[in-house]
């Protein structure tokens, strides 16, 4: 991990959580432009993302900072079914477990080639 982009994702990151914190809509807080920064990064971010959402599980109560709309935009991917939608405890565990076989599938074919 480039320790650049991991301090440019901190910094990105913490304007955005200072920044709208007091918002209610998720429209007003994917729409901030640190988050857009971040979705910038592209998949470099993938990894810091996915350990924000493992740390914010680990925490009592777990505390899910909402970068799923960044994840599809940068994945084109969801592996949440419909029905759990807006359980964000539950939409972390699905995208970990997705990271988790994403990345071994990544690890796999730089060995086979």
């Amino acid at each position: 991990m480039n320790d650049g982009i991991k301090v440019r994702f901190d910094e990105l990151k913490n304007i955005w959580l200072e920044e709208t914190k007091d918002y209610s809509k998720i429209r007003h807080i994917i729409a901030h432009p640190s988050y857009e920064d971040i979705i910038d990064i592209g998949p470099a971010a993938l990894p810091l993302i996915i350990a924000d959402l493992k740390e914010g599980l680990r925490t009592d109560p777990p505390i899910i900072h909402n970068w799923f709309f960044a994840l599809q935009k940068m994945t084109n991917e969801n592996p949440v079914p419909v029905n759990e939608w807006g359980d964000l405890q539950q939409m972390a565990q699905r995208w970990i477990l997705w990271a988790e076989k994403s990345f071994e599938k990544k690890e796999i074919e730089k060995v086979n080639s």
